[in-house]
């Protein structure tokens, strides 16, 4: 869904978290402040994720960042995009930023899960689970998949070998040639609570240092 203003030349575009959809709480809240400021506004959903096509288990991150960069190309080059991420959106919206310089200004993290596969994989599976995808002779169809739980979810999630192998190609915290030539060209503001069992604070200062941007902060 989207708000436009014709006059505005700035788009805030929102990206959201793992499971989230554009009728959450934030997106709503973010939507009725772009709308009384006449700041153009758009979210999305995510392929396997609220009112779009396709299933969770079945999606990737290279796929939910090909979601993301078609709703820039859906915005155009005449505007200057802002991009507001939320957890795992966050991720995407700086890996996004170092893809598509051309047309994003600035970048906002919410609760950053920035490198969450990596993180997820290395501290939430089990020393057996991770033999298991090692060895590709032992994965199964029933061991392709692990369910992980969350406090800010209803129930647990399906937490495959794809989605993890996929991650691999866009880690911002940990060494990754893929990224390796790619800078930061805009400001990046994170928004992170020092209380946050979930996704420690301190994987902020992790970024900002990994991050090529005198902006980040």
């Amino acid at each position: 869904k989207s708000y436009d203003v014709g006059r505005s030349n700035t788009t805030v575009m929102f990206v959201n978290g793992l499971l989230s959809s554009m009728d959450g709480t934030k997106c709503n809240a973010l939507q009725r402040y772009c709308y009384n400021n006449d700041v153009s506004f758009l979210c999305f959903d995510y392929r396997g994720h609220g009112q779009s096509s396709g299933h969770f288990i079945d999606c990737t991150m290279q796929d939910w960042i090909a979601d993301a960069s078609d709703m820039l190309d859906y915005i155009g080059q005449e505007s200057n995009v802002i991009l507001m991420g939320s957890s795992l959106g966050a991720w995407i919206s700086l890996v996004l930023a170092m893809q598509r310089p051309d047309v994003i200004t600035a970048v906002i993290g919410i609760g950053s899960a920035i490198d969450f596969t990596f993180d997820t994989y290395n501290t939430r599976l089990t020393d057996q689970q991770r033999k298991m995808w090692e060895n590709p002779v032992q994965t199964s169809s029933t061991s392709n998949a692990f369910e992980i739980s969350s406090p800010y979810l209803d129930s647990a999630y399906p937490f495959t070998r794809e989605l993890y192998q996929s991650g691999n190609d866009y880690l911002i915290c940990q060494d990754n040639h893929n990224l390796a030539h790619r800078e930061l060209r805009c400001p990046v503001r994170f928004l992170h609570g020092d209380e946050d069992d979930v996704i420690p604070y301190t994987k902020i200062y992790d970024a900002a240092d990994a991050l090529q941007s005198k902006h980040s902060a």
